[in-house]
């Protein structure tokens, strides 16, 4: 090849690798803030890049072996550590097994909170006066959730009115700010851009895929409800605090 035609080969080369160079600082690659990691305990992959972890429970997941579920490691310096327990539903139910999870999953060392299913069809107030006489917070405990998954047939200025009703009420009982689980869809189409839900953290279930876009005013999200603990065969909710260690204690009960 004659030295002048090498030249030319050599100059495109150095051009190509010059031009590659500034794409990679003008557009660098997207990587998700959500690194994922199969857990053989958990039989799911879960994140990385959040240390608190925890589950949520109902008389759905029968009678659990709470110990061993404390003593399981997710990965090797990653265990669980919190425990969402469905405490009642609508305006007379109470959850059949909340009292032994409430009281096991403390005596165990997990950092529990209590829920109540919503029903938008039902009066929120009488929800809320269900949910208070059941559960009984005490310090350590995380805040009360309302788990919010469905319109029931009412229209959206009804069911917003009617949720700030039950949280309210919520907030003044417990004199704490509760959390408002709920769906992606729902999030999307009834709290999203409500000034009248800004103040409320949010509980955000999304499966889809393996990131979720971060909110200020996102604090966990149910990330898969296929996991598994031991001591049990059916599937259970796995759920990341989407913060640092001191950012979850410091929304405890005090």
């Amino acid at each position: 090849m004659p030295k002048s035609r090498i030249s030319s080969v050599f100059l495109k080369a150095i051009f190509i690798a010059i031009v590659l160079v500034l794409v990679l600082i003008i557009f660098p690659k997207k990587t998700s803030e959500f690194q994922f990691d199969y857990s053989q305990i958990a039989e799911i992959d879960i994140p990385q890049n959040y240390p608190i972890h925890g589950i949520d429970v109902s008389h759905y997941n029968g009678d659990l072996q709470w110990k061993a579920i404390k003593q399981a490691d997710l990965f090797d310096t990653t265990s669980l550590k919190f425990v969402f327990i469905k405490a009642t539903e609508g305006k007379t139910l109470k959850d059949s097994h909340f009292s032994k999870n409430w009281n096991n999953s403390k005596k165990h060392g997990f950092v529990r909170g209590a829920y109540h299913f919503y029903i938008a069809s039902r009066d929120p107030i009488e929800q809320a006066k269900n949910f208070c006489k059941t559960v009984k917070l005490e310090k350590g405990d995380l805040p009360p959730v309302c788990d919010f998954e469905g319109q029931y047939g009412k229209p959206k200025i009804q069911i917003k009115k009617d949720l700030i009703k039950f949280l309210d009420y919520i907030q003044n009982h417990f004199d704490v700010l509760p959390i408002l689980y709920t769906n992606s869809k729902l999030y999307e189409l009834i709290i999203d851009g409500d000034d009248s839900f800004t103040k409320y953290k949010v509980w955000l279930a999304s499966y889809e895929r393996k990131e979720i876009k971060v909110r200020e005013n996102l604090l966990m999200w149910q990330h898969n409800t296929l996991g598994k603990v031991p001591g049990s065969s059916k599937s259970i909710d796995y759920n990341v605090f989407l913060g640092s260690e001191s950012d979850f204690n410091s929304i405890l009960i005090k």
